[in-house]
This record gives C-alpha cells, sequence and structure tokens, in this order.
C-alpha cells in the first residue's frame, strides 16, 4: 500500500482542526449561496467537511483527495452537520491535478489550505485543474496562508508555524518556500496574472485568507 503521511493525523484531524477552519468553511458556503452554486468541487478534500457543510446547504459536492485515511473519515457525515438521505457528498481518491471530469463540470471550485503544503509544480497543477473544471461564469476559491500584516498576526503566526513544523519536513520546506514567494497572493499573480484575485475576508487571526476568481462568462 502507498505511503499515507495523513495516516497518523486522520483521526484527530478534525478535533484539532475545525475551531480554526470551520470559519473559512462557512465562508465558502455563504459565498457558494449567494453565486446560486448547485455543483461544486472540493480539491484535496481532507476529511471531507467542507464537502459536507456543502450538501448540507443544497450544493452537489465531489470530494477528491490522495489521502485513503482522510477519505476513510470522510465518508461519514461531521456530528452536527444534517444532510437529507442521499444528498450527502461524493468522495473519490483522485490526484486533484488530473480528475477524470469533463470541462466546466462544476460552478465552483475550492481548495483549503493545501497549496502551501506541497512543491510549486504540483499546486500549480491543481490550480490549472481548478481552471478547467469550472464551468464559465463560475468561480476558485482558495483559502491559504497570507503574510501576517498586523502585530496580532505576527505573533499568532508562531503557532502557524509550529503546526507546520509538526506535520513534517517536507510540508514546513515547502511552507516556508510558498510564505517566502508572498504566500497565496504571491501564488495567485504568479499562477494567473491576467485575472487578479480578490480577497473576501482574513482568518486565523489574519494570517490566511480566502481569495476568489471569478472565471469570465462565455461571449
Amino acid at each position: 500500500m502507498p505511503h499515507d503521511p495523513y495516516a497518523r493525523m486522520a483521526p484527530i484531524y478534525d478535533l484539532v482542526t475545525a475551531p480554526f477552519l470551520d470559519p473559512i468553511r462557512l465562508a465558502v458556503c455563504r459565498l457558494a449561496q449567494a453565486a446560486g452554486v448547485r455543483r461544486a468541487v472540493d480539491m484535496c478534500c481532507g476529511t471531507g467537511r467542507q464537502a459536507w457543510m456543502l450538501a448540507a446547504r443544497g450544493v452537489e459536492t465531489l470530494g477528491v483527495d490522495l489521502s485513503p485515511s482522510m477519505l476513510a473519515r470522510a465518508e461519514f457525515p461531521p456530528r452536527g452537520i444534517a444532510v437529507p438521505d442521499g444528498a450527502g457528498p461524493r468522495f473519490s481518491r483522485l490526484d486533484a491535478a488530473g480528475l477524470d471530469v469533463p470541462d466546466a463540470s462544476f460552478d465552483l471550485a475550492l481548495t483549503t489550505l493545501s497549496l502551501h503544503e506541497m512543491p510549486e509544480a504540483d499546486a500549480l497543477g491543481i490550480f490549472h485543474e481548478m481552471w478547467r473544471v469550472v464551468r464559465p461564469g463560475g468561480m476558485l476559491a482558495v483559502a491559504d496562508y497570507v503574510p501576517p500584516a498586523v502585530w496580532t498576526a505576527r505573533v499568532s503566526r508562531l503557532g502557524v508555524i509550529w503546526a507546520e513544523r509538526f506535520a513534517g519536513l517536507d510540508h514546513f520546506r515547502n511552507y516556508r518556500r510558498f510564505m517566502a514567494s508572498g504566500g497565496l497572493q504571491g501564488f495567485l499573480a504568479g499562477a494567473c496574472p491576467e485575472r487578479p484575485a480578490r480577497l473576501t475576508g482574513r482568518f486565523l487571526v489574519g494570517n490566511a485568507a480566502l481569495a476568489v476568481m471569478d472565471r469570465a462568462a462565455a461571449a
């Protein structure tokens, strides 16, 4: 069986991270509802908590991840999230950089705190795949770390650095490169300079942000 770097983390992931990440997930849900999103794909979905939250709001959601341990958790609805029978999200063990779906399949493609943890080429591959599978008139939503802008964010960043270091040397090395390149804003500016992203909110005491990019409607 291929090595699963998240096998040890999966059983406690939601318990440890939900208090910090749920505000981002709720912001994504509000964004989806305001835009009338009907179909969404959550890249690097982990335990599927975001996908379940979207499904609870009537969004047909596909979650994709490569970790068998995370996907095993994703099959069960998180406590407190109610979804009608048969309306839950679907999950697939797929490389997010190469989905087996046609172009323009979704209204929304999203990923949360995933791009910073991988080599730049892999992150770019996922980003461009998100762009491919979103229909004209749809949107991309990417949440990730940003350089801290105020002193409270700079102080709390010590906790972020500790968490990223705890995730492993390769993970931490990729995080440091991501931040040295400008964080989320720097990544998006390099990945798609012709389409500026708009930040819709800051999270984790200012250490993360949610960016939205609109895919132009067909002429």
